[in-house]
């Protein structure tokens, strides 16, 4: 069963490249057992799941608090923070050494899974899940969709196992915590109850 799925998950990513979108980088994102105290941590590994990239670490904090760590260094690249109001993200550029901070809406509609109003230091992204679609896209709203910056899918699930994500990067323009981050967010299943929406 476990082979079915993966080779399922492996032709479903294929099917949806496009010939112009291509893969710059590819994470396997694993979501780590839950203590009971904090909401749920993560590791983000390469594609064979061998070597650690970040870590995204969660804070006791009464709304869900993120902190995306970088490895071998360990240092903190960025951050995600739930208020009553808003989402706030903050982005270390490795472009240019400084921090970068946004904010994430939900926006409600019917013809989709969920789909968020990112806006990062004046860019505006739109990240959605349509409806009967197994994969989450990240895209440049300015253009209308066309440009896919980045798209992640659940690869199985297995009540004995641990949930894991593939992640992949398809541009340089954004730093890639942007999208780790926005993932954990949409995990941890809290969207309904911290983020904004616009209706």
């Amino acid at each position: 069963m476990f082979f079915i799925h993966h080779v399922v998950f492996l032709v479903t990513i294929a099917s949806c490249v496009s010939g112009k979108d291509d893969i710059l980088r590819t994470y396997t994102l694993r979501k780590d057992y839950f203590n009971g105290i904090k909401v749920a941590e993560f590791s983000v590994f390469d594609i064979s799941k061998t070597t650690l990239y970040y870590r995204i670490e969660s804070k006791f904090s009464i709304l869900p608090k993120f902190e995306l760590i970088s490895y071998p260094s360990k240092q903190v690249v960025g951050k995600l923070e739930g208020k009553l109001g808003k989402i706030n993200l903050s982005l270390l550029d490795d472009k240019t050494g400084q921090w970068v901070t946004g904010t994430m809406k939900q926006h409600v509609t019917l013809l989709k899974h969920y789909q968020y109003n990112i806006e990062l230091n004046g860019r505006q992204i739109l990240m959605k899940k349509e409806l009967l679609s197994s994969h989450t896209t990240f895209h440049d709203a300015v253009q209308n969709g066309e440009t896919l910056l980045a798209r992640y899918q659940r690869e199985f699930f297995s009540p004995i196992t641990a949930t894991t994500y593939g992640v992949q990067i398809f541009s340089n323009e954004l730093p890639d915590g942007l999208y780790l981050l926005a993932l954990a967010w949409t995990d941890i299943g809290r969207s309904e109850s911290y983020g904004p929406k616009n209706g």
